[in-house]
């Protein structure tokens, strides 16, 4: 309550509340009611918090551009275990796809698109092939390239993060390709039960604060 009353007559008084105080989503949502500009002092752990969010939005959801954006930033890196409706039903092998890196670029689909790495994996053996990754918010573009083998796919990443559905499509194939050319399909990605630390409990707090959902 003492911060609160020096919050009244400084916004700067901020600057002297202790750690624990800042890290507290309670304490920022009442800090809110009495000056907006109390926004600036809390830590990254307060939005974690659904109650300060809404706090924030709704008392200016211009605000809503100091939220970490690893709160709702799409996340497609890590390993993603893969499956596709080409597949028979007793097939033992396991795919799998391991997605790194974040080196802004033109990609394949704009300007705004952000260039990934992919390998592949086969029984957890590393295979010869190289794959690009292009995404642009929750869409991907991904390509598998060999000798003589390309392979295309294309989907979006859920909500909560832990799913990619999409089509894919076998443009050239050779020796050693799980796919003829020409053959399409539908598949599946999602992250295994070692992956599930990577994201807050859930799956991610919000949508994009600056974008509609």
């Amino acid at each position: 309550d003492f911060m609160l009353e020096a919050l009244r007559v400084d916004p700067l008084a901020l600057e002297h509340a202790s750690e624990s105080l800042l890290r507290d989503p309670a304490f920022l949502c009442r800090a809110l009611e009495v000056d907006k500009r109390a926004v600036n002092f809390a830590k990254p752990e307060c939005f974690g918090d659904r109650r300060a969010l809404i706090a924030v939005a709704r008392k200016d959801w211009r605000l809503l551009h100091h939220v970490p954006k690893d709160l709702y930033e799409p996340d497609f890196t890590g390993r993603w275990l893969y499956k596709d409706n080409t597949f028979v039903d007793d097939d033992p092998d396991e795919f799998t796809i391991e997605i790194s890196g974040a080196s802004h670029g033109s990609g394949h689909l704009q300007d705004k698109s952000v260039a990934l790495k992919a390998v592949f994996f086969l029984n957890s053996q590393q295979t010869d092939a190289q794959g690009e990754l292009a995404v642009l918010g929750r869409h991907m573009v991904l390509e598998e390239r060999d000798s003589g083998i390309f392979n295309r796919y294309e989907g979006d990443l859920s909500l909560d993060g832990r799913e990619i559905i999409g089509q894919m499509v076998c443009v050239h194939s050779s020796a050693g390709n799980s796919f003829e050319e020409g053959q399409t399909g539908n598949f599946r990605m999602w992250r295994p039960p070692t992956e599930a630390g990577r994201l807050p409990p859930g799956g991610r707090l919000i949508c994009n604060p600056r974008n509609d959902c």
